[in-house]
């Protein structure tokens, strides 16, 4: 039987789990991925533990709703150049071990693991470390310990950031010397130390690399995960700031063996995307060159048709040129004199002399040089050999430096130069703890330390300290902090000139306006209570705590929750139990998500009704129910309210968290597409009590940049809206001197009108007129009345009252424990009615219903549950289900046919199994599309066939068949008719700003113009023969000056139509996501389409005159008399724009505008050929007619 499959058959097992599981699985199933994890192991007094990826095992993609795929531990690949990272920890051991004068008397050892880039053996080597030597017994000391100081690792961002699940319970130092996962968790980040400079110093160089090269339209191809999420969102806002433009944006995912074929399409749709570009340059952010180089060689696969083309490839520091062992003969030339960020790295005396001296065939310990020598030699080392006949034995006559750079370097690379250096610094630290142990042997008690019973946590902080400071300024050094003498202040912030702030603020400020969350809660359960349709014979209770905004205290106000009653005993199951069925919360995103930590674990239906954290962990998502709309939605009215009032002049203030940062980069990446451009970009930092100058230095400065700024409108986006009461009242403070101005504040639904009490006499004038969007709420029956009846001064269940009332008030409750009243007692005649808005409102707001309909959720899904056992009470052995003891997780399945789906946003659509969403393709009419280079051809040969013709008259412009029909007029016509097919190339190509505008104008006025010319032309031959006529008064009309006139009237009356147009509604460049299931159509907005049918109409009026009169003079003369073709040719003209109407509405994205411009090239093709192709036979094929006297002869 499979192990792998008992042991993981349930998906919502934690790996502690299967630790603890019983030994007829968890033993075996140990001991199997024991035997496969190949390690390094040299003892010593201190251990550094190190995790590596110096070997891939394909994985299969774990999914909730079905069960684990089996584990394929035989079919492995090496990173040959990943060899290297060993060595270099290997190496730095040696030398501090050999230098007397780092951690004398005390040897550095190490235990090295490999990971497979697998969480579960990822999970399983860092328990291996904190485990008794050569045993597998994590949380357990006996026998040898490893005495483990430190962790590095890993090289990839996952596993660093699976290692740190497990170092941060310890506090176990980790050194990551590869990529930095985004840590959410303050808990983790704390025993986590970055070996490699922070992105953003990458991302700026990126930045300058561009900007010095003008390269202002790049392409993007990023990693799917969260990592190459914030790349491109990073890379997004800083490109919008600076002129720089992203022509696509693509995504490589990870391979999984059981999606191979979804990612060779993604692969081959990033590949198409990327050639077909006008970009040049592309920005590459992975985690290593072995998808990439997958891309690149698709056409050797012949997976794609299309041939490379030469673009310059802009590569990130994590990756190096490496490779697969299959990849090792695939072509490089591809990406010779690609731009390539590097980690930093120095050449180390000795490192290249350890190499060459190593007996790597004889170092037993090392279990990764056998697979590398047999990738990187084909061969194998004479006692790992099974059958020494048949294989091929290595001769020791193998050399490193025999091998290609791309498998192996002999010079330390910066990964193994962040390894080396984060080797010394334990070493150093080990150092500083011996030193001060020495100086400071008598402490806790006169009690001595050991350096080898140190703990990992026993950390030395390392800082800047003043060399000016005086000699009686001594600071003292503690374990887990630095004190300074009392009289001694090191400041780290720039002081700001202010002389006094007068603010109290007291100890425990209230929220007062969230005390009707609470008072939401009790009276739907309430109202549920005394419902006897809704869980007959059930009733529901609750317990509600303060997470006080604080960590600490929300993870212990959730365990309290899962503990026995009035009892915190977690895990426990004993007494009256809390029988806890759902939480409710919370209101902030990071409050929610440090309860999201610890109800994950436990399956507890978690319901939030304020802002939405993002969840790394997928075990906590599937417990996590939103009471919220998507902020998407929020995101498109803020964009139409502005496209509506034409405020494309914007600023904005984010919070400073990762929320603000979500928004940030949300609007960022829409905002510019629809042409709204940003003054200002600035985020709130948090206030604490710690740092109250740099909270208002920070206010200063943005208060400055807002009013100093032209843009009268700012959207604000925070989770409450103190912050920006504080902006607006640094004007009373006296430390901002500019005079407040009128601004346009956009406010989201998060930011409740609200103050806080010591906030009670501030001016709200400033944001009197803000456009601020709402939670949705009803009108709840019963509620106010609840309000106004509940007995406030006698619930002493409830903790929260007193304080409330105290700072609404200003007055205490009665204490039934002492009968003297004081002078600051409530007298009982309160009314909550009488409060300000700002502090408490009667009427039920947004997320005090949300939290009201999240209880109802709950009873509905527990009422689902009852009618489920009255319905089956017969089957399952005659079982039933008790609902007096649910269990949480039971209710998942009932809340999820609640809502079981979501809406793709409208920049994505679902895939074929409808369980996740795909981004759109973006698409418009281009000069790569075959529809566009055909197009582009037929304007191109019309255009020369027009030139032609005009050549023609031009040169036989003495012959009688180009003077019979006046020649001016003639010229004028082919001409407009040049240009009316050289117009139709503005409409292919990405819409812009410059294109939208005049494209649909030119074609509207040329088209007039060459109308007009027709009509002109017909007009002169009606009164050319009416002259000849005895006794006509028509005779003063003929000559050049009629044409003229009518040439130029009607097109000046076209001309006002288009300016008129222009002045009211122009067109402007627009994204529609909406009309194409899986493609984001860029597209040119009319701007007013009752303005385009009007240039449409009055071209229609033009050719139908011009119709009409040349069928009347049809049957003049023939000599002179052109009206007969002219008669066809506006018969054609009108056959094609009668037509185009239905086909253009009919038609959507780029084939609109190839209607558009078919219909162009049709009439205009109609013209030339109805009207000029008789002359030009005549001219070219049959000169003898184009004379006097066939004309007179004609005639007579």
């Amino acid at each position: 039987m499979d192990l792998s499959s008992i042991c993981l058959s349930n998906p919502f097992l934690k790996l502690s789990m299967l630790v603890a599981a019983t030994a007829s699985c968890s033993s075996e199933f140990q001991e199997l991925i024991t035997l496969w994890v190949k390690r390094y192991i040299q003892p010593g007094d201190f251990i550094i533990g190190g995790i590596t990826t110096h070997v891939i095992m394909p994985t299969n993609e774990n999914k909730f709703h079905e069960h684990p795929h089996q584990i394929l531990f035989g079919d492995i690949s090496i990173l040959a150049k990943n060899y290297q990272h060993v060595l270099a920890l290997v190496f730095a051991v040696k030398e501090i071990n050999e230098n007397p004068l780092i951690l004398p008397n005390v040897t550095l050892g190490f235990h090295i693991c490999e990971n497979y880039y697998s969480a579960m053996t990822t999970f399983h080597a860092t328990m291996e470390l904190l485990s008794t030597q050569k045993k597998f017994s994590p949380n357990y000391k006996c026998n040898f310990q490893n005495n483990l100081i430190s962790v590095i690792g890993a090289l990839y961002s996952e596993p660093s950031f699976l290692i740190s699940h497990m170092l941060a319970i310890y506090k176990v130092p980790q050194f990551t010397y590869g990529s930095v996962s985004v840590m959410n968790n303050e808990r983790k980040t704390n025993s986590f130390y970055q070996m490699v400079p922070d992105e953003g110093y990458e991302y700026m160089g990126i930045l300058k690399l561009l900007l010095h090269f003008r390269w202002t339209w790049v392409g993007a191809i990023a990693k799917d995960d969260e990592n190459g999420e914030k790349f491109v969102q990073t890379m997004l806002e800083a490109f919008s700031l600076n002129g720089l433009c992203l022509a696509f944006s693509e995504r490589i995912r990870t391979v999984y063996v059981n999606e191979l074929s979804e990612v060779l399409d993604r692969l081959e749709r990033t590949y198409r995307v990327c050639m077909t570009s006008k970009a040049n340059a592309v920005i590459v952010y992975d985690e290593n060159i072995i998808m990439f180089r997958w891309l690149l060689h698709l056409l050797e696969l012949d997976v794609v048709s299309l041939e490379l083309k030469g673009k310059v490839w802009i590569m990130t520091v994590q990756m190096e040129l490496t490779g697969l062992p299959f990849q090792m003969n695939w072509d490089i030339q591809v990406i010779h004199g690609a731009l390539a960020f590097t980690i930093q790295s120095n050449e180390l005396p000795g490192f290249q002399h350890f190499l060459h001296m190593r007996n790597h065939a004889l170092t037993e310990k090392d279990g990764f040089v056998g697979d590398f020598w047999r990738q990187a030699f084909d061969c194998i080392f004479p006692e790992l050999a099974v059958n020494k006949n048949t294989e091929k034995l290595c001769s020791e006559d193998e050399k490193l430096e025999s091998l290609p750079r791309s498998f192996f370097e002999m010079r330390m690379v910066g990964h193994s130069y962040n390894i080396y250096n984060a080797v010394y610094a334990v070493a150093h630290a080990l150092d500083a703890m011996q030193l001060g142990i020495l100086n400071h042997k008598p402490i806790m008690n006169g009690r001595k330390w050991k350096l080898q019973d140190k703990q990992p946590w026993q950390r030395v902080k390392v800082g800047r300290l003043d060399p000016y400071i005086p000699s009686d300024n001594l600071l003292t050094i503690h374990v887990d902090r630095i004190t300074w003498h009392t009289d001694f202040n090191q400041t780290w912030m720039n002081v700001l000139n202010v002389q006094k702030i007068n603010i109290q603020i007291s100890s425990k400020i209230v929220l007062t306006k969230n005390y009707q969350h609470i008072l939401a809660l009790v009276f739907a359960v309430k109202e549920i209570n005394e419902n006897h349709q809704i869980l007959p014979n059930i009733t529901l209770g609750f317990n509600i705590y303060d997470s006080y905004f604080d960590a600490w205290r929300t993870y212990r106000a959730t365990l309290d929750l899962l503990s026995t009653y009035n009892r915190f005993i977690p895990n426990y199951k004993c007494g009256i139990q809390n029988n806890l069925i759902s939480v409710i919360g919370a209101l902030y995103t990071e409050t929610s998500l440090n309860i999201a930590q610890i109800l994950g674990i436990y399956k507890v239906p978690q319901f939030t009704y304020g802002s939405t954290p993002r969840m790394n962990d997928k075990a906590e998502t599937i417990s996590f129910y939103k009471m919220v709309p998507n902020e998407v939605y929020e995101y498109i009215g803020i964009l139409q309210l502005l496209l509506h009032f034409r405020w494309l002049w914007v600023g904005v203030l984010a919070a400073g968290d990762d929320v603000g940062q979500r928004f940030v980069q949300a609007i960022l990446a829409v905002f510019p597409l629809k042409g709204i451009c940003f003054a200002f970009l600035r985020r709130f930092k948090t206030f604490h009590l710690g740092n109250p100058l740099d909270f208002v230095d920070s206010l200063v400065s943005t208060h400055n940049v807002f009013m100093e700024s032209d843009a009268n409108v700012v959207i604000v986006y925070d989770e409450h809206m103190i912050h920006l009461r504080w902006l607006l009242y640094l004007p009373k403070l006296g430390v901002v001197t500019m005079e407040p101005k009128g601004k346009v504040w956009i406010m989201t639904a998060r930011m409740v009108l609200m103050s806080l009490i010591y906030q009670r006499s501030w001016d709200i004038q400033g944001i009197h007129g803000a456009l601020s969007f709402t939670v949705h709420s009803n009108e709840v029956l019963g509620f106010q009345y609840y309000l106004q009846s509940r007995n406030h001064f006698w619930m002493k269940e409830d903790g929260f009252v007193r304080s409330f009332w105290n700072q609404v008030f200003s007055c205490d409750l009665p204490n039934p424990f002492v009968s003297e009243e004081s002078e600051t007692t409530c007298t009982g005649t309160e009314k909550l009615e009488s409060l300000s808005s700002l502090f408490f409102e009667m009427n039920m707001n947004g997320q005090s219903y949300n939290i009201y309909n999240a209880v109802y959720a709950v009873a509905y899904a527990l009422h689902a549950m009852q009618s489920y056992q009255h319905k089956h009470r017969a089957s399952d052995n005659r079982r039933t289900l008790n609902l007096q003891n649910p269990q949480s997780w039971q209710l998942h399945y009932f809340l999820r046919d609640l809502d079981d789906c979501f809406k793709c946003p409208e920049d994505q659509y679902p895939n074929k199994n409808h369980d996740s969403c795909i981004p759109k393709k973006i698409s418009f009419l281009s000069y790569e599309d075959p529809l566009g280079i055909s197009l582009a051809t037929s304007v191109l040969s019309f255009s020369w066939l027009t030139i032609l013709v005009l050549g023609s008259f031009i040169k036989y412009h003495n012959t009688p068949i180009v003077k019979a029909n006046n020649h001016s007029l003639t010229y004028g016509l082919l001409i407009s008719i040049l240009l009316c097919f050289l117009c139709a190339l503005l409409f292919i190509g990405q819409p812009g700003r410059a294109t939208c505008l005049t494209r649909q104008i030119a074609f509207g006025i040329i088209f007039s113009v060459a109308i007009s010319h027709v009509l002109a032309k017909t007009v002169t031959v009606v009164l050319a023969f009416m002259t000849t006529k005895p006794g006509s008064r028509s005779r003063k009309w003929v000559g050049k000056d009629l044409g003229n006139y009518i040439i130029l009237s009607c097109s000046l009356i076209q001309a006002g139509i288009c300016t008129i147009w222009l002045g009211v509604s122009p067109p402007f460049p627009d994204v529609d996501v909406n009309s194409m299931t899986e493609e984001i159509i860029l597209e040119c907005n009319e701007g007013s389409p009752t303005m385009f049918y009007c240039v449409l109409g009055y071209m229609g009026f033009l050719a139908s005159v011009s119709f009409i009169v040349a069928f009347l003079a049809r049957k003049l003369p023939d000599s002179f008399n052109e009206a007969k073709f002219i008669t066809f040719s506006m018969l054609v003209f009108c056959s094609v724009w009668l037509s185009f109407v239905p086909t253009y509405l009919s038609t959507k994205g780029k084939y609109m505008v190839a209607v558009e411009i078919f219909s162009i090239l049709a009439s205009t093709a109609g013209l030339l050929g109805c009207i000029f192709s008789p002359k030009c036979y005549i001219i070219v094929f049959r000169p003898e007619l184009n004379k006097r006297e066939q004309l007179v002869r004609r005639k007579n």
